[in-house]
């Protein structure tokens, strides 16, 4: 499974939010290179937060998830709350640390706190492959 978190979102969500991103970058420099390094600050809180809330929309995982076929749920099996999705995504600064646990144990730091899960589903992309 995390050669399928991976996928998610180091090729699917980082080059989505990246898009998204840059497409906001140029509204608020209007085009003008030179001013999105005095912008970004800005522009760099505003990433942040994309990655906050990019598990919400769909309320189970981001679109890479939904993609490679994987979910969050709550322990039981339950939808988690959108306070939840938000808050698993709050240590993001911190994610060559949480990837090097999600290697050993399969969970993020937050998922353990938060009493979330990243189960397999029955449809995704990779099996159409």
């Amino acid at each position: 499974m995390f050669f399928k978190r991976v996928i998610a979102f180091f090729w699917v969500d980082t080059p989505i939010l990246g898009l998204i991103a840059s497409f906001f970058s140029l509204i608020i420099t209007k085009g003008q290179m030179e001013l999105v390094y005095t912008h970004m600050p800005v522009l760099m809180f505003f990433q942040y937060c994309l990655v906050l809330f990019k598990d919400i929309p769909f309320t189970t995982g981001s679109v890479g998830k939904k993609l490679v076929g994987l979910k969050i749920v709550n322990q039981d099996g339950s939808k988690p709350s959108r306070v939840k999705l938000f808050l698993r995504n709050i240590l993001f600064p911190l994610m060559p640390i949480d990837a090097f646990i999600v290697a050993l144990t399969d969970q993020k730091i937050m998922d353990r706190i938060l009493k979330l899960k990243v189960v397999n589903t029955e449809k995704n992309i990779l099996n159409m492959l």
